[in-house]
């Protein structure tokens, strides 16, 4: 147990932006960063050996649906919003996460979860039990454009402050994720979770009719909901953008974050313009897209990509960026700027969080690295351990 408002971390291999030190000791004081140093810290402060550990910034994760599943296990299985958030709370500290933008999904019809309804009362609910979580936590709406019904409840969330991101997502068949009908119905959230039975035919056609009969109403209704966020200064994202041109229409709107671009193509026209682009950690970690999109590995090797996200698995931030660094892909302070200062930069967080560096929040994780596979040893917000677990 560390003493919250001062004390010294010594011997750590700690991961600065632009470079390892090694053995190095920092000092932390009332929750933030005072001294980093490769000699001694003088003073009669409380200490805690590292023994070689790395010390890394707190992972930061824009793009998390992990959440959902925690409240909807099994089909007809739902669980207390209060205690969803408190039990993912403490999944997060393990896995190295300090900061998170839980995805809460404006996307009635996808499955039986996700309602206008259960969105709404979810982003209530983690305004109410922010005060009390570890973690820092931000709402990541996720609004699904053919959801027109979501627009007022959205704007509403909005102008209460209550929205801290918000994404452009649009999964009708024949673009984006699913490029035709036959891959929305074998690979959509609908049959993957087994929340329901895969639809029939006339189901089938009129979850197609409800999507494509708004599309006249979806540009007038999405460029009034980009002007309620520039309204209320809401950081903006797209999701699984596949054409240069939507690129163009992101730079054009001052949407500043591509998710998931589906092919090379397309992230290589938002580094062109300067958009910060996430990949999926399963992605990279995986070698492959579930979808057989775009490789995360390949791009960033490539020299693409800003933002490794979770997405529906936080533990593979981790494995995800030691496996960059153990395939030579990216060094290992590169590979970490995926998950703490780019996505911080990315959010506007950066002068706070995402690095270790003098007057920043003492937000940091000890990853162990003398066994085969790298372990969270400890998790710290502004100084404060959230997890400890037992290395042998």
């Amino acid at each position: 147990m560390y003493p919250y408002d001062n004390y010294i971390i010594e011997n750590a291999n700690i991961v600065l932006p632009d470079r390892v030190l090694n053995h190095g000791n920092i000092w932390i004081k009332y929750g933030e960063i005072k001294e980093i140093s490769h000699n001694y810290i003088s003073g009669n402060i409380p200490r805690y050996q590292a023994s070689g550990e790395f010390l890394l910034p707190g992972f930061i994760d824009l793009h998390s649906d992990a959440i959902e599943k925690e409240i909807d296990p099994r089909p007809n299985t739902n669980f207390p919003y209060d205690m969803s958030l408190l039990e993912m709370d403490k999944k997060l500290a393990a896995n190295g996460i300090t900061t998170i933008f839980h995805g809460v999904a404006f996307a009635e019809s996808d499955f039986i979860y996700r309602s206008n309804q259960n969105a709404l009362d979810l982003s209530y609910s983690i305004k109410q039990m922010k005060p009390i979580l570890n973690v820092r936590t931000y709402v990541h709406c996720r609004f699904e454009i053919t959801n027109l019904k979501a627009v007022g409840m959205i704007e509403n969330l909005l102008n209460k402050k209550n929205i801290d991101l918000l994404s452009f997502m649009d999964h009708t068949p024949g673009q984006g994720q699913y490029k035709d009908v036959t891959s929305w119905v074998i690979e959509s959230p609908m049959a993957g979770r087994g929340q329901i039975s895969l639809p029939n035919a006339e189901d089938l056609n009129r979850l197609l009719q409800q999507r494509t009969m708004v599309q006249d109403e979806v540009a007038e209704k999405v460029e009034y909901l980009i002007q309620i966020c520039h309204k209320n200064n809401v950081i903006m994202a797209s999701h699984d953008d596949d054409q240069s041109e939507r690129i163009e229409w992101l730079k054009k709107n001052l949407i500043t974050i591509a998710e998931f671009p589906m092919n090379m193509e397309t992230i290589q026209k938002a580094k062109e313009m300067e958009i910060f682009t996430c990949i999926g950690a399963p992605n990279v970690f995986r070698g492959q897209s579930r979808n057989g999109n775009l490789s995360g590995r390949e791009a960033i090797e490539m020299g693409y990509g800003d933002i490794l996200c979770s997405d529906y698995a936080p533990s593979t931030l981790l494995y995800a960026v030691f496996l960059l660094s153990e395939k030579k892909i990216a060094t290992i302070e590169e590979a970490v700027k995926m998950i703490t200062l780019n996505p911080a930069k990315a959010v506007g967080l950066n002068d706070t969080i995402g690095s270790i560096e003098i007057g920043k929040n003492a937000d940091f994780v000890l990853v162990n690295t003398k066994q085969p596979i790298p372990r969270i040893h400890k998790t710290f917000v502004r100084g404060k351990e959230i997890f400890s677990t037992c290395i042998n």
